[in-house]
């Protein structure tokens, strides 16, 4: 699969955690945008 095709399905939207944040944030960020992986 090329990277043009992943980027077709998932999108350009990028989520991110600030440094000051906790594990626990990221992880509700990744539980609400459905993330699965880094």
């Amino acid at each position: 699969m090329k990277i043009e095709s992943i980027l077709a399905m998932k999108g350009l939207k990028v989520i991110t955690v600030r440094p000051d944040q906790s594990l626990k944030d990221a992880v509700d960020l990744l539980v609400e945008h459905a993330i699965g992986a880094l």
